[in-house]
């Protein structure tokens, strides 16, 4: 069984890859491969690997409050309407954290989905989802 280095620890705990690091930073895959090897590397591309490290988002879950918001929505439009789901991954927890209308507004916890993934799925989907992240939390399966 491989050991993850220091710096694929780092990425795993936000759900990210050597290959998702290298489009971040611009840095080739087999650099950055060398660099979590040998934890050796010149000082400007330490310097743009911690950047974008730290530049990773503190992933919240949005407030219960986004259920009704959900349900309002379904209301005056339909389960079927498309929304787009950003979430990530915080200290190994995989975290719903926003949602984007197909008006453009976005609603949920207060995080920068710069860094984060998106799903694209109806809206009643969404509801189901946000509903089983907020059970999840009562049930102290989330932190």
């Amino acid at each position: 069984m491989n050991e993850q280095t220091w710096l694929e620890q780092k990425l795993a705990q936000n759900g990210f890859t050597l290959e998702d690091l290298s489009k971040q930073t611009g840095i080739d895959r087999s650099t950055l491969l060398k660099m979590a090897e040998k934890e050796e590397a010149r000082d400007e591309q330490w310097n743009t690997v911690l950047s974008v490290l730290n530049s990773y988002p503190i992933l919240y879950t949005p407030s219960a409050d986004l259920l009704d918001l959900l349900r309002q929505r379904i209301e005056q439009s339909s389960a079927q309407e498309m929304c787009t789901v950003y979430y990530g991954v915080n200290q190994s927890n995989l975290i719903f954290a926003l949602c984007q209308f197909e008006d453009g507004s976005i609603h949920g916890a207060n995080v920068q989905p710069d860094f984060l993934r998106s799903l694209h799925l109806p809206l009643g989907e969404v509801l189901q989802l946000f509903q089983a992240q907020e059970l999840a939390l009562e049930n102290g399966k989330l932190s």
